[in-house]
């Protein structure tokens, strides 16, 4: 699937992505962890995904973006705790899983966002869209690592 513009690719489960094209489920719940913000007018493709696979060892680690910090902090304890801090970190590189698509997306377009702070997940907004359309690759998609 290509477009002539920008588009945030976002993951959507199964059961969530049926629900969506089906017209049960007119909104989406996100975290906004600061590297993701959800904006009205933004378009989204949302992928559906058919598994995530977790591995136990990074599969980045002598190239990961984060590790000269994990050094650092870890100088004094040796590369085997740099490892171990590293692996707390896998949240932010995703080098630690391997996602696995259907093929199948949907392309959305953000009506109305609103944020949930006032409801104790300060962290998390909620936004209602528009289905521009639905599609599924010819090919199948290749599983690619988050980022």
């Amino acid at each position: 699937m290509k477009f002539g513009y920008e588009i945030q690719r976002v993951k959507i489960l199964q059961e969530y992505f049926r629900a969506l094209i089906a017209g049960e489920k007119p909104f989406e719940i996100r975290k906004t962890d600061g590297m993701k913000i959800y904006e009205e007018g933004e378009r989204l493709l949302l992928r559906e995904i058919k598994e995530v696979v977790y591995f136990e060892e990074c599969t980045k680690y002598d190239d990961c973006p984060y590790i000269e910090e994990v050094k650092n902090e870890c100088e004094e304890y040796g590369e085997e705790e740099a490892r171990d801090l590293c692996g707390k970190m896998r949240v932010q590189c995703g080098a630690h899983k391997l996602t696995h698509y259907t093929g199948r997306w949907c392309l959305v377009q953000i009506k109305k966002v609103f944020k949930l702070n006032k409801i104790g997940l300060p962290d998390y907004v909620a936004f209602t869209f528009d289905i521009l359309e639905i599609g599924e690759d010819e090919e199948d998609e290749e599983d690619e690592e988050d980022e």
